[in-house]
């Protein structure tokens, strides 16, 4: 009897070793098997480690700002996703029903039209010129906290739509995405919006239509008009309408949309819209003109106006037109169409074309715009044709009203005609070998016309230019110059361009 309780009082000794151990030393036992669902853990796992890769992104400073915010944008707009598809597996392993979302879309500001610019390639038509880009309250900040918050917003509009299908919850759930620049989302919030719903809001055809001008710039236009139809005092419409018409050449429709857009209160007394306004007053009946009763006078008008307004593309169009249709040697025509391959990098097409230019312009007597002097010059320098290049500065410094670098070009030119050492390369070597990196190059070189920020000043505006884009259209404008303009060939060495020309496009390209 004494054996078995000793037996039995071990045995229980041993049980409550057994139950109190992992109690009492947890990192000692053995883990349970984790039942969570294996998809989810692998989401959750990604979510965290995007928003460490944001925490980490805010600590670094040897990345340029531009890169910071390209990669912010990306991490947010990736753990965004992650977050909505952790909501939308709880949702399914739970089947719980979506709650309603409150919120309705937002207003954007004026200024966020240039998007219009960015989404539909207008930078190729209109040239250098870009309205401003969408400012920095239109995007979601970049702390951890906004960027959680960024995700519930998704998933509560998602819920929102879900619970209350119309075309004003799939319009708000639309805003999210577009605040997010998630493009295929809101595309699609936007479409069910208004192809299934009679209740979308104006702002839903419009954004809709932004992001379809790209891809097919008939529908993105109806879409836009559609947007105007049912909200006719929209500045957002009305801007946008107009630079849809602009860039299509439908002057007539564009004046009457900036036109109604001067006339609201966000809108009056904005400089850009006004000179909108007064560009196609002018080109407005010309292009009536023309239509009406073609002829080398309208047509030159026509052109110089789109010219002068930076929409080179569309002014070459008709400068083409007047050289195939009317006058094979017309030269202010011969001019710009060479002015433009210069740009284009067409070195040896922009010689031909601009010394027939210039050798038409004195048989009739016309005289050529005083840039065209310059670029033959620029040209003529870049193949290394010094006695041409000479001519055509020297006639240049004659009309010229500033002489910019053209005196230190010309002497250059001359050194070489006449065999001797370049004498812009020991100006390289003394003055400008230290800069070897894009801000410094930037700001000894280029902020006192473009700004120390890209904004504009003399020069145009490089932040958000579509043109920036182009990368050998920067390197040629920093070699070579273009109108006022000076290159930088006899300051820069090959290396500082290649520098500054990446910088450009990776700090300012939109």
């Amino acid at each position: 009897m004494t054996l078995t309780l000793i037996i039995i009082g071990l045995l229980a000794l041993v049980l409550t070793f057994l139950v109190v151990l992992p109690l009492a030393f947890p990192g000692q036992a053995d883990p349970l098997p984790d039942d969570r669902d294996p998809h989810l853990l692998e989401l959750e796992e990604e979510r965290d480690a995007l928003l460490n890769a944001i925490r980490e992104l805010d600590a670094r400073e040897d990345l340029a700002q531009a890169r910071r915010d390209e990669l912010h944008a990306r991490y947010e707009t990736k753990a965004a996703k992650v977050l909505r598809a952790i909501d939308e597996r709880n949702a399914e392993l739970s089947g719980q029903a979506p709650a309603p979302r409150p919120t309705g879309p937002r207003r954007a500001s004026w200024s966020w039209v240039g998007l219009v610019v960015i989404a539909a390639g207008m930078a190729a038509t209109l040239g250098g010129w870009v309205v401003p880009r969408v400012g920095d309250d239109t995007t979601i900040t970049t702390n951890r906290e906004a960027d959680i918050a960024a995700g519930q917003a998704i998933q509560e509009a998602q819920r929102a739509a879900d619970r209350d299908p119309s075309g004003m919850t799939y319009a708000a759930l639309g805003d999210v995405y577009w605040m997010l620049q998630d493009a295929q989302g809101a595309i699609e919030a936007y479409t069910t919006a208004t192809t299934e719903h009679d209740d979308a809001p104006a702002d839903a055809y419009l954004r809709l239509g932004l992001l379809t001008l790209q891809r097919d710039p008939a529908l993105g236009r109806s879409l836009l008009e559609e947007a105007r139809a049912r909200e006719p005092d929209n500045p957002n419409v009305l801007g946008s309408l107009g630079e849809v018409y602009l860039q299509e050449g439908l002057y007539p429709d564009a004046l009457a949309a900036f036109e109604a857009l001067a006339l609201l209160p966000e809108a009056q007394g904005d400089p850009m819209v006004q000179e909108r306004i007064d560009f196609l007053q002018d080109v407005a009946p010309l292009q009536a003109a023309v239509d009406a009763d073609p002829n080398v006078p309208d047509l030159l008008a026509l052109a110089d106006a789109l010219w002068e307004f930076d929409a080179r593309t569309a002014a070459v169009q008709r400068y083409f037109r007047i050289l195939t249709d009317f006058d094979a040697q017309e030269p202010i025509a011969l001019a710009r169409v060479g002015e433009l391959l210069f740009l284009e990098g067409a070195i040896d097409d922009a010689v031909e074309i601009l010394t027939r230019a210039r050798d038409n312009a004195q048989a009739r007597g016309v005289q050529l715009p005083v840039d065209t002097l310059l670029f033959l010059g620029n040209a003529a320098f870049a193949r290394q044709e010094y006695t041409l290049a000479i001519d055509a500065w020297e006639e240049h410094l004659e009309r010229a009203e500033t002489p910019g670098r053209v005196p230190q070009l010309l002497a250059r030119a001359e050194a070489l005609a006449a065999g001797e050492p370049d004498p812009g390369m020991g100006v390289v070597s003394q003055e400008v070998q230290a800069l070897s990196d894009g801000p410094s190059l930037y700001a000894a070189h280029c902020a006192s016309c473009h700004g120390a920020t890209g904004g504009g000043g003399t020069g145009p505006r490089l932040a958000g230019n579509g043109d920036v884009a182009r990368r050998a259209n920067v390197e040629s404008l920093i070699l070579y110059g273009r109108g006022l303009m000076p290159g930088f060939q006899a300051i820069l060495t090959d290396e500082q361009v290649q520098v500054l020309t990446d910088w450009t496009v990776d700090t300012f390209a939109p």
